[in-house]
């Protein structure tokens, strides 16, 4: 990042601007690859060496330099220097007249791209270009960004606020237009505001549909019909604006990491692991993508080059607790579960017990059968089935229907019913409120790689004798199970969730057979699995699942001695 060399330590987010609109622009070079803003900027103010720089961010030259600012003049001096060697390749001062900032931002990006096509580009001059407008439109347009970043309600109301101003001023200014769409999506009740869902949908769109109308290759516009989209559950539609918006800026991280909910969500599981990859190697230290990162390839089977990950961002961050929070994830999805329990219980102490974290914690107790502590998570879904093994049923009941509007987490009264032989509440449930199936499905669908809540529907169903509905619950499993199957998922959560479908399908031999492979991967919860998940009832007694379940046991137990915790007694639940 630019130094801010002005006399006004508040024209730092000037020079930030400055910074991030040259990584814009370099980026849309197709043979150039260019680190993404949220790692670039973690070295702002650090004094590291450059060849760890490098080796962190993955590059072989580092653009730097200075901002200064008067009130007629800007002054930008830039370097362009290699890793290798941490020689000067090229340096170059730039004075303009502030209303010629654009023509500077041109002048920089093109006059890199050409230093490095003499080197190690096998390309003719690229054409870079940004929108030009007012220098004040431009600075308030910066300034919103800045704040809109924070994710906070407050600074993304005082985004717009900046936005507005610009827009009074420069009506027609692309940029502003589709950052103030963006913003109005984020002030949704669904992320950080307050606005309702629909509102925020009807306010947001006008200014992002004008945006690309005003400039189709407005990679924030396309970005920002792509976020639209996906908020309106038209998740093919949301693809397709993100793949766009990254074809014309691959280092746009907002597009990525939208697409990359949008790709889990219509279980296209491979495209998110690619694109995940893509994401990281341009912006390591972005936290969000990199956590999805590990667990997606933990998703995969990939657990070695989720490691890998890991200890690669601790390059740059040793005692890093983000760091410490992911590899918590995948010591679970790797079977280790007391050390999973043992480093987001560390990652917790300092962060404090944030949702991620949370969910974390709460799976390294479940895996560690630590029951009681379970039970007392008022905030938890999985207090529901400690609560029901630690045979306080009512208790477990009520908290089950006080998450029954919660979409996530509807399967949680949906299991209680049919454990506890009241199928017959769960069809009432249904039909009561959803004419088919089908009806059902479209408004609470299981994205992604999910299918639970409809096994349990089979479940009622097939328990009830409504065999016709039963054989639609089982196509649309059976379909999301064979989206899933093709992408090559290779986890515990994945076989588990095969067995249950294989179950329902009275294929009850392969079940098995998938529940041998969870229980190899780190499969552990509570034992007596034909009780907690109903569909496995019809195998209760069998010798094979006893030996399946005494090696789960054996598993959890081993974690247990890790942690000084006494064994497991399998004959301690009531349910």
């Amino acid at each position: 990042p630019f130094e801010n060399m002005s006399a006004d330590p508040e024209q730092e987010y000037f020079s930030d601007g400055i910074t991030e609109e040259i990584i814009f622009a370099l980026s849309g070079v197709e043979q150039l690859k260019v680190a993404g803003r949220t790692s670039s900027f973690a070295f702002k103010g650090r004094n590291e060496d450059l060849q760890l720089i490098g080796e962190v961010l993955g590059v072989e030259h580092i653009l730097d330099g200075s901002v200064r600012r008067s009130e007629n003049t800007v002054r930008i001096v830039v370097q362009l220097v290699e890793v290798a060697d941490g020689f000067q390749k090229w340096t170059r001062t730039f004075e303009r007249d502030p209303e010629d900032i654009f023509a500077i931002q041109d002048e920089i990006a093109s006059s890199v791209v050409q230093q490095l096509k003499s080197r190690i580009l096998d390309t003719e001059r690229e054409q870079i270009s940004v929108q030009p407008t007012d220098s004040v439109v431009f600075e308030r347009y910066l300034l919103a960004k800045q704040h809109i970043r924070d994710r906070t309600q407050p600074k993304i109301e005082l985004g717009i606020e900046l936005l507005n101003e610009a827009l009074d001023i420069a009506p027609d200014y692309a940029p502003a237009l589709a950052q103030k769409g963006i913003a109005e999506l984020l002030l949704s009740v669904s992320h950080y505001g307050s606005t309702p869902h629909e509102e925020s949908i009807r306010r947001a769109r006008p200014f992002i549909e004008r945006a690309i109308e005003l400039d189709p290759l407005s990679t924030e516009g396309w970005a920002g019909l792509g976020f639209l989209e996906f908020r309106r559950g038209q998740v093919e539609e949301s693809i397709a604006a993100l793949l766009k918006a990254r074809s014309i800026n691959p280092n746009l991280i907002d597009a990525g990491n939208w697409l990359n909910l949008a790709f889990g969500a219509n279980g296209d599981m491979r495209s998110k692991l690619e694109l995940l990859e893509d994401m990281v190697d341009r912006d390591l230290l972005y936290v969000p993508v990199f956590r999805n990162a590990v667990t997606t390839l933990d998703y995969f089977g990939f657990h070695d080059k989720a490691q890998a990950l890991i200890n690669r961002y601790r390059t740059y961050a040793p005692n890093d607790l983000v760091a410490l929070a992911a590899e918590a994830r995948h010591f679970y999805y790797i079977g280790r579960g007391a050390d999973a329990f043992t480093a987001i219980t560390e990652a917790m102490q300092s962060t404090g017990p944030n949702a991620v974290n949370r969910e974390i914690y709460w799976d390294s107790l479940e895996v560690t059968q630590q029951v009681e502590l379970l039970a007392n998570e008022d905030s938890s879904a999985y207090k529901v089935n400690a609560l029901d093994y630690l045979g306080r049923r009512a208790e477990a009941l009520d908290a089950a229907e006080a998450m029954l509007n919660d979409n996530l987490r509807m399967r949680l009264l949906f299991m209680m019913w049919n454990r506890t032989g009241d199928s017959r509440k769960l069809v009432d449930y249904l039909e009561e409120r959803w004419p088919t199936l089908q009806s059902y499905d479209a408004e609470h669908q299981e994205r992604g790689w999910a299918y639970f809540r409809m096994v349990d529907i089979g479940v009622a169903y097939q328990r009830t004798g409504n065999m016709e509905r039963y054989e639609q619950a089982l196509a649309i499993v059976e379909q999301r199970v064979s989206k899933v199957t093709s992408e090559g998922l290779d986890n515990f959560v994945f076989h588990q969730g095969r067995a249950e479908y294989l179950a329902l399908a009275g294929d009850y031999d392969a079940a098995l057979d998938e529940l041998e492979l969870a229980v190899q991967q780190g499969f552990m919860t509570y034992p007596d699995l034909a009780t907690k998940h109903a569909v496995f009832a019809p195998m209760r007694g069998w010798p094979r699942l006893a030996t399946i379940e005494a090696a789960m046991i054996e598993n959890i137990n081993r974690e247990r001695t890790k942690l000084g915790l006494d064994p497991i007694d399998p004959d301690a639940g009531d349910w």
